[in-house]
């Protein structure tokens, strides 16, 4: 199985093969049959969450009941966060919102009233940096208590639930969040909203990855969320889905 120790055990491996062709020749299939696998395992460790290979994430549960769970990733945004609110209080659908701790920082007052009406707010990171996975891990930890201080602030309450940026893993990130004691959650429907516009190209999208226990990935940066959420409850209630929170679906305090 792939994890850390055989990583550093690649590592290590590949380290001596380029050492000894400086001073022995190697042929050249060996570099490949060494540095192809290290390399490639590292980045389907870091870039594939559901690889489990630098962290534990919950991706999904294992369950026969057609319960799903709703998460929004890069609020709030004043723009769009609050129709996203007024969306879910009038349909009495629970969520949990994946907050960049610099945006929350700016509109705490949205974030108050996502925890107000039981939504579950997590952490994902202050700066959502895109140099966020070449943080040291000094650097990952002081992001996630400074954002895990404005979710309490927010809350009331210390957050347990961490998404990584863009869902890239490894050793620094994997090392500062088993220090702050916090679980990695990541999904296994991953809407492709920041890309995809198209409504009915989202919604085939997670309808033909939709299974029971999925964790839903969206953002509440888009606008186009807005006129997209109630086409998604009608596809779920069609295809019989409950909306679950998210702490109830994996059976984990969402927070301390």
């Amino acid at each position: 199985m792939l994890n850390r120790p055989v990583l550093i055990g690649m590592f290590f491996l590949t380290f001596f093969v380029l050492i000894a062709g400086w001073f022995f020749p190697i042929p050249w299939y060996v570099y490949v049959l060494t540095f192809a696998p290290f390399f490639g395992s590292v980045l389907y460790g870091s870039f594939l969450i559901d690889s489990q290979v630098f962290v534990p994430a919950i991706c999904k549960v294992e369950t026969s009941k057609k319960i799903v769970a709703l998460t929004f990733d890069d609020g709030p945004e004043e723009k769009v966060t609050p129709f996203v609110l007024d969306f879910l209080k009038e349909n009495k659908v629970p969520a949990t919102f994946f907050c960049i701790g610099h945006k929350l920082e700016k509109h705490l007052e949205i974030g108050r009233r996502a925890s107000d009406e039981g939504h579950i707010l997590g952490n994902h990171s202050y700066s959502h940096s895109n140099w966020f996975d070449f943080f040291p891990k000094k650097m990952v930890v002081r992001e996630l208590n400074r954002t895990e201080a404005l979710i309490k602030k927010a809350s009331h309450k210390i957050p347990r639930f961490f998404r990584p940026p863009y869902g890239v893993t490894n050793f620094s990130i994997a090392d500062a969040v088993a220090e702050v004691n916090e679980k990695v959650i990541g999904w296994n429907v991953r809407s492709l909203d920041t890309v995809i516009k198209d409504p009915d190209r989202l919604l085939n999208r997670i309808q033909k990855k939709l299974e029971p226990g999925s964790i839903i990935l969206l953002h509440d940066n888009q606008p186009g969320l807005i006129d997209f959420l109630p086409k998604l409850l009608e596809l779920l209630k069609k295809e019989q889905y409950e909306i679950v929170p998210l702490d109830e679906l994996i059976g984990q305090p969402a927070y301390e």
